[in-house]
């Protein structure tokens, strides 16, 4: 009797407020401490392992350890609250040993991603109940859903498993830790968010020991069942590949359809980068224009350097992951022109990977010139202070010049044959006397109108 088995993914990214993420971008902290305090490489899900084996793709990801958590309670509300059509439980397909949580971090990026991995085994008979669409259910309660309801919140009213919600909670004290202790930036656990719809599902299946038939009746069910759970209608063409894999990148929910069980490691690390690349991208984008209203109310020489610092760590960000999706493509071969350009193409990544290489930098100039512009009138504003300085010292010269021709006779100058030799007579050292004050006052008005004229 053939099995069906049946993998989801849903990685989420985590959010950390903005204030605290500039303080944490603006921080430093020595790799190694992150290292130490990660799990070891043998931790990695099977499918990192698998591929940085052969390109060491993701030897910069670290796995943060998280809290165990008891099994029994998922399953115990797949059995009672989260029910496929409202009436089949999927706890007793539920397979213990390939349940799993994993907090990954990129120390380069600063980025967390959250991954779980849930494992269900069916009989042929019984898979059939809940891969049908039963429209009579209730909005949107099929398998699909289900399995986002328990990792994923659509809005503040929404619930998600207790199960999940105390690895939330869990993740959220690891992630403050590291700020807090590793690089020493206060960060609370209250600005560590999981944000509401973020968290797309992947579900893996590996339909073997079928006749052709068979397969592509299931296949087009599940299909189907991808199509159905999708919150818009405008579906996407599932991607036809060799020995009969399909491979259906939608909008919030994916399906890879194999009939190899030992491929279902091979295609993950593309669902993974591609919303790796898209959190991280919108996360800067929207972080870039926040800088810039805060430039529009406070253009401050103070706020502008402050930018111009926190603005080269983001070019630095955005960089650097444009290297790792560089690598790669070179490291999935000849899926980046079968399977990975088109999804990159869907979600237009090449594009804003470029957009916002091209943002970054004019922003960089534009805070540049702001720069430029108010250090030139800090200039100018001293500029004046040491001229009228000067007119100051050359009015204090006048009031001791006139001291001295106040005290001047041709008694006391008899003494001093020098100037006496210099002017040749004391009638000539009386006249320069008398007109030096008036050619210092020519030369301060001189001044003042250069000044005025500027």
């Amino acid at each position: 009797m053939s099995r069906i088995k049946l993998k989801f993914y849903c990685v989420q990214p985590i959010s950390i407020r903005r204030d605290h993420l500039k303080r944490i971008f603006l921080s430093r902290t020595q790799i190694e401490k992150i290292q130490a305090y990660a799990a070891d490489k043998a931790f990695m899900p099977t499918w990192m392992q698998r591929i940085n084996r052969l390109s060491s793709l993701y030897d910069s990801f670290s796995i943060i350890p998280t809290d165990s958590v008891e099994y029994g309670v998922l399953k115990a509300q797949l059995k009672d609250q989260f029910l496929v059509d409202g009436k089949l439980s999927l706890a007793p397909h539920l397979i213990p040993s390939e349940v799993s949580c994993c907090l990954i971090y990129d120390f380069r990026l600063m980025y967390f991603n959250l991954v779980y991995e849930l494992s269900f085994e069916f009989k042929r008979e019984d898979f059939i109940a809940f891969v049908r669409v039963d429209t009579d259910a209730g909005p949107k309660k099929d398998l699909y859903n289900t399995v986002r309801n328990l990792l994923v919140k659509e809005d503040d009213n929404d619930a998600v498993a207790d199960w999940t919600a105390m690895i939330r909670t869990s993740v959220k004290e690891k992630v403050s830790y590291i700020f807090n202790t590793l690089y020493q930036c206060k960060c609370d656990p209250a600005a560590i968010r999981i944000l509401n719809n973020t968290g797309n599902i992947t579900n893996v299946v590996a339909l073997e020991d079928l006749t052709d038939e068979e397969y592509k009746d299931l296949s087009g069910q599940l299909v189907s069942l991808n199509n159905a759970a999708e919150r818009l209608g405008n579906y996407s063409e599932p991607l036809y590949l060799e020995n009969d894999q399909i491979y259906h990148f939608n909008g919030r929910f994916h399906t890879i359809i194999l009939r190899d069980s030992n491929e279902c490691d091979r295609y993950i690390p593309i669902q993974f980068h591609v919303q790796f690349m898209w959190f991280y991208l919108n996360r800067m984008n929207e972080m870039m224009e926040k800088l810039n209203n805060e430039i529009i109310g406070d253009d401050t020489l103070k706020n502008v350097e402050f930018q111009n610092r926190l603005i080269d760590v983001l070019i630095h960000k955005v960089e650097i992951l444009t290297l790792h999706n560089a690598k790669f493509k070179t490291a999935i071969e000849i899926d980046n022109e079968k399977v990975y350009r088109p999804i990159r193409q869907k979600w237009n990544l090449d594009q804003l990977l470029t957009t916002s290489n091209r943002y970054i930098a004019f922003f960089k100039d534009y805070l540049h010139r702001i720069y430029v512009r108010k250090t030139s009138k800090i200039e100018q504003r001293q500029n004046v202070i040491l001229a009228f300085i000067s007119i100051l010292q050359l009015i204090a010269l006048i009031s001791v010049w006139n001291d001295y021709i106040a005290l001047l006779n041709e008694e006391n100058i008899g003494s001093a044959n020098a100037l006496l030799f210099l002017f040749n007579r004391f009638e000539y050292l009386r006249y320069f006397n008398l007109l030096s004050p008036v050619l210092i006052m020519m030369i301060i008005v001189a001044i003042l109108l250069y000044f005025r004229k500027r």
